[in-house]
């Protein structure tokens, strides 16, 4: 019964105010910073004075800090709410209150995860939102479905967001259609070789993906690491060949030190990135594919790696290899591909359905559910820990 209202809670909590759509070109969303941190972001389609109250209990009017922003229009706003942690609820409440008018916009809940390895923590996944926001607003419906069900803490999305990355107005299409399934949900984004089109000048780290999808500090090349109680998410940004040797071999150097440290600490591990080692798409036989074959897969083989997330090829695909699962997304709103490659290792696949994914992580095992975008479970994995 507790449960239950807790998640009652959470759902109400999660709506927005129908007037907040309004005020808002963007609507306010947020990321899960590498530190543990939350940052809201958001841009608003009129000059603004925003009350910000945090609060960290079930109960909005229990207020830890408060916030006063200027907000103008096209420009986003970057906020750390401060940092979200276990058995610790991060929630916050938007007011707009310029001049005499005083509107409440928003109430949102960011859930605690649970803090201890017997319970299981459940994230969503997704890939290559990219072309055709109609597209997007199918799997988006879908996602929202079974956000009612289940208790989702994050969005991962492996890449390719928009269609090209160096124009603004695909971001602002992007986050139309995502505001239904971000709301209450940070976001976890690893960078998509679409993220540089048109833009190539912000290297190693695309301008718009850094705006969008990355805070203060965060790393110049795009990987990260998050550490949640029972396992340890690592992103990586798999556009070798927007990176330069120097940059390669860093992050190489950073994948190897945090696997081991890791391993030596048995932490389960889950591995995100965008391009693919293994699929039946024409990519397996390029020089992207040969390079995470060679300098990243024997590191996922050599510390126990257990599942690794892709996009990019437009194709479900579930592959298998000395231990470690491989899944790769259909696309969110992406073109549809017939593969057209040979993938000794694959599993299953499908090259007909875009695909929202559940990713349940227990003690003792790893659990997977795929949706289409019919709301069809098209396939389910579990993983043995």
């Amino acid at each position: 019964m507790k449960k239950q209202l807790g998640l009652f809670l959470w759902l109400l909590l999660l709506t927005p105010l129908t007037q907040a759509a309004n005020y808002f070109t963007i609507s306010p969303y947020t990321l899960k910073a590498d530190n543990g941190d939350i940052h809201l972001k958001f841009q608003t389609n009129k000059p603004l004075k925003l009350n910000i109250s945090i609060f960290r209990q079930d109960d909005p009017s229990s207020i830890d800090a408060v916030k006063i922003v200027e907000a103008y229009p096209k420009q986003l706003v970057s906020l750390n709410l401060g940092r979200q942690s276990c058995d610790n609820n991060l929630g916050y409440t938007m007011t707009a209150q310029n001049e005499a008018i005083k509107e409440k916009l928003i109430t949102t809940n960011l859930p605690a995860f649970e803090c201890h390895l017997y319970d299981e923590f459940t994230f969503g996944f997704i890939s290559d939102s990219q072309q055709s926001p109609k597209n997007h607003k199918k799997i988006a419906r879908i996602i929202t479905k079974q956000l009612e069900k289940t208790k989702v803490n994050f969005i991962l999305h492996t890449g390719d967001i928009t269609h090209k990355g160096g124009e603004n107005h695909r971001w602002l299409n992007f986050f139309d259609v995502a505001k239904t399934y971000l709301q209450g949900r940070p976001i976890i984004a690893a960078i998509g070789n679409h993220a540089y089109w048109e833009d190539k000048k912000n290297r190693p780290l695309p301008g718009n993906f850094k705006k969008y999808m990355r805070w203060g500090g965060a790393k110049k090349i795009g990987y990260m690491t998050t550490l949640y109680p029972n396992f340890q998410l690592v992103i990586l940004n798999s556009t070798f060949e927007m990176l330069t040797d120097s940059e390669n071999e860093q992050q190489i150097q950073w994948l190897e030190k945090t696997l081991k440290e890791a391993a030596l600490e048995n932490l389960t591990v889950i591995v995100a990135m965008h391009y693919p080692p293994y699929s039946s798409s024409y990519f397996i036989n390029t020089k992207q594919a040969k390079f995470l074959q060679t300098k990243f897969v024997p590191l996922f083989e050599k510390y126990g790696v257990k599942l690794v997330l892709n996009g990019h090829t437009h194709v479900y695909e579930r592959s298998f290899k000395d231990g470690v699962h491989y899944v790769i997304a259909g696309p969110a709103g992406g073109t549809r591909a017939i593969p057209l490659g040979r993938n000794p290792y694959q599993v299953f696949g499908d090259f007909l359905s875009r695909t929202f994914t559940t990713v349940t992580v227990k003690k003792d095992h790893i659990f997977l559910k795929t949706f289409d975008q019919k709301n069809q479970q098209i396939d389910k994995l579990k993983i043995e820990l």
